[in-house]
């Protein structure tokens, strides 16, 4: 089993990366994949809570349309809150 990478920057990254954490260029590329796997399984693993959020937030809404309407908006909040420069009013 091997791995063969032709790209020169590639190769310099590698080493960076490698001469930074004072680990092999094999244990770089080892650890950048491992890293990216990861966030792979992650994404894929918070998809169903994100539906699941987003379907729980629709149904809130569809509810409470009525009541929402009464709730000022953000940029209103800061016009109570904020003067025209940003400061504390």
């Amino acid at each position: 089993m091997s791995l063969n990478i032709k790209d020169p920057e590639v190769h310099a990254m590698g080493r960076q990366v490698a001469a930074t954490h004072g680990i092999s260029m094999t244990g770089a590329v080892r650890e950048a994949l491992r890293e990216e796997i990861e966030k792979d399984q992650t994404a894929l693993s918070s998809a169903p809570r994100k539906k699941a959020l987003s379907e729980l937030v629709e149904e809130f809404t569809e509810k409470h349309r009525e009541a929402l309407k009464n709730v000022p908006h953000s940029w209103e909040i800061n016009d109570l809150l904020y003067d025209e420069y940003g400061a504390p009013k």
